[in-house]
């Protein structure tokens, strides 16, 4: 009803120490020391600068080495994260920027995803921050979309599945 539901997941995690070196030991060991590959494996030097290419370079401003560690504290900590994809000319993938899954919410058609800093203000359309993108398809080949992943979790509520359930979901009341 307050749409404060990430801001309560967050506040456990900061609030609990316990918790919180649960979900940062989980958050290391799965990023580990970030994305790498077996070189011996590989075919030529081509090959091997292309991975080398694609794994410094997520977007302008980080590699997936950078990235890694934002999605999955998000993924630990919500059961979901989200990335945002940009295209350029001739609809291929130029830049893709992790957004803070805390930061988002679905339209009820699930086709939109909305940005925003403040969710928690009386109308967060008002700020700055606000946007609205289409989510990730395999049809879209320009522009900006979001990519977002969750956990399927069952559910009996009419939109019940919009947003990941935490694995730890049994365990807030006593975090």
């Amino acid at each position: 009803e307050k749409n404060d539901y990430f801001k309560y997941l967050i506040d456990l995690f900061n609030r609990n120490a316990e918790h919180n070196a649960i979900i940062s030991a989980k958050t290391n060991y799965i990023a580990g020391k970030g994305l790498s590959y077996d070189n011996t494996k590989v075919e030529d030097i081509k090959q091997q600068a292309k991975l080398d290419a694609f794994i410094d370079r997520a977007n302008d401003y980080q590699s997936w080495n950078d990235v890694l560690p934002l999605m999955t504290i998000d993924f630990e900590l919500f059961n979901g994260y989200a990335l945002q994809v940009i295209y350029g000319s001739g609809g291929k993938v130029t830049d893709i920027y992790h957004l803070e899954f805390s930061k988002l919410r679905i339209s009820k058609d699930g086709k939109k995803a909305y940005y925003c800093n403040n969710w928690y203000q009386s109308k967060p359309e008002n700020d700055s921050s606000f946007a609205s993108y289409p989510l990730y398809t395999d049809e879209q080949k320009t522009g900006t979309a979001i990519f977002y992943y969750k956990v399927h979790r069952p559910t009996a509520l009419a939109y019940g599945d919009t947003y990941p359930i935490p694995d730890y979901v049994g365990a807030c009341s006593a975090i």
